[in-house]
């Protein structure tokens, strides 16, 4: 069975030329080092893919309990726009909307509160649905299921993103090292080559 081997000149093939270098006499010690740097990142890359999957996993069950604590501590309720009012954000900035709401509580207890709108307010006596904790005071309402398998997503992402690119800033920073050596022995192997030749030469 012949090998395939990935378009000659591409990043492909010199990352395969890396891995799988072809046979030949002339190797030397640095070629082997580079290899050998080559196949511990990958199989560091490999041993970190369980250890990513399970950091989004414990990121999504966060959310899943942060969400399931704000149910535990808090409730929904359905509130109805009173009043509108604008507050200036800044210099620059524009204004932002204080909207009014006003709900009533199963036990019969009424109860306001103010929130900032900044994009679309709603209209006075319009339903605005919200979450209070047991204090009456609005709180965030708590994350879904898809906002957790999505976080859990976002950590693999990015802690896979981070891992790659320490491991190749890791093997540029051999290479760089590699190749100094390299033209140093070049350097020298030249240098020794001209002083036999101009040896010779004098007889």
């Amino acid at each position: 069975m012949v090998r395939s081997r990935p378009r000659q000149g591409s990043a492909a093939d010199r990352a395969y030329s890396v891995l799988v270098p072809r046979p030949s006499s002339l190797r030397r010690s640095s070629d082997r080092w580079e290899t050998a740097a080559g196949w511990t990142a990958l199989a560091v890359l490999l041993l970190l893919v369980p250890v990513v999957l399970a950091l989004g996993s414990a990121r999504a069950q966060q959310v899943r309990d942060d969400a399931a604590h704000i149910r535990a501590t808090s409730h929904q309720v359905q509130a109805t726009v009173t009043a509108l009012s604008e507050r200036s954000v800044g210099e620059g900035s524009g204004v932002s909307q204080v909207v009014t709401v006003g709900w009533t509580e199963p036990d019969g207890s009424t109860h306001s509160a103010q929130r900032v709108v900044y994009d679309d307010p709603p209209a006075v006596g319009s339903p605005h649905p919200m979450w209070v904790d047991r204090s009456s005071q609005p709180t965030a309402p708590p994350s879904t299921e898809q906002d957790a398998v999505l976080q859990g997503w976002v950590a693999d992402v990015g802690a896979f993103t981070a891992t790659l690119v320490a491991l190749l800033a890791g093997l540029a920073l051999v290479r760089w090292t590699l190749d100094r050596r390299r033209l140093r022995g070049w350097d020298e192997d030249w240098l020794a080559f001209r002083r036999r030749r101009d040896r010779g030469a004098a007889g």
